[in-house]
């Protein structure tokens, strides 16, 4: 299968002014490396369901959505959720973004498997998709 353009707008408005980024890449992996997925979570850290999206050592586009519209949980991001000294994983990794109701962000990372997400309480209903557009260097 040939290689797929995958491109990815942001833009943001506030009254009249506004800015707008867009970036298109080759993706040099398979384009059928992805995932489409919605996942509840807790208060505990978990990962997100890799699909076909290598999740070790790859480049990654995460859009990624906190679905909830009411209460107060927040969907809290770790970007280094990756396996400790010990071979375990990292119980206490850092919060790198949070995402209260409704908002969505859009992020590339290098390990998709270190990526884990909870809520500060409750539950979150988060959506999210990940392509993975190439191999690390």
């Amino acid at each position: 299968m040939a290689a797929k353009t995958v491109t990815h707008t942001v833009s943001l408005t506030v009254d009249n002014v506004s800015l707008s980024l867009t970036d298109s890449s080759v993706a040099t992996a398979n384009p059928t490396d992805y995932v489409l997925a919605s996942q509840s979570v807790s208060t505990s850290y978990e990962a997100l369901d890799d699909g076909d999206v290598d999740p070790a050592s790859c480049l990654v586009m995460l859009l990624i959505k906190n679905e909830n519209t009411t209460g107060s949980s927040e969907l809290q991001l770790s970007l280094d959720g990756h396996l400790a000294d010990d071979g375990d994983i990292n119980t206490n990794p850092t919060i790198h973004l949070v995402l209260h109701n409704g908002q969505t962000n859009l992020i590339s990372i290098e390990n998709y498997g270190n990526v884990r997400v909870k809520s500060n309480t409750g539950t979150v209903n988060v959506s999210y998709m990940a392509v993975q557009i190439g191999a690390n260097s």
